[in-house]
């Protein structure tokens, strides 16, 4: 049964670990992309640059470290072979 348990842990180590690479990969450049278009972008929107970045921050921020917690967590559970 010890095996077994090593086997589910790595399965779900390795599965946290890219998932949270995707999901802060992805929401982080997806928020560094609106913040660098509200900073040096010429658009003109109702909102001033810096009401963007916060923004952007809160809404793009919160997913990006969830994300990072995930795979955190994922190499956390991958490291600990010993158990």
């Amino acid at each position: 049964m010890t095996g077994d348990t090593g086997k589910v842990r790595r399965y779900f180590g390795g599965a946290l670990l890219a998932g949270g690479v995707l999901i802060a990969g992805l929401c982080g450049l997806c928020t560094l992309v609106f913040m660098g278009g509200a900073l040096f972008g010429g658009e003109t929107h109702p909102f001033t640059p810096t009401d963007m970045v916060i923004m952007a921050s809160i809404i793009g921020g919160v997913p990006t470290v969830v994300g990072v917690l995930l795979a955190l967590w994922g190499r956390a559970l991958l490291r600990r072979q010993g158990d």
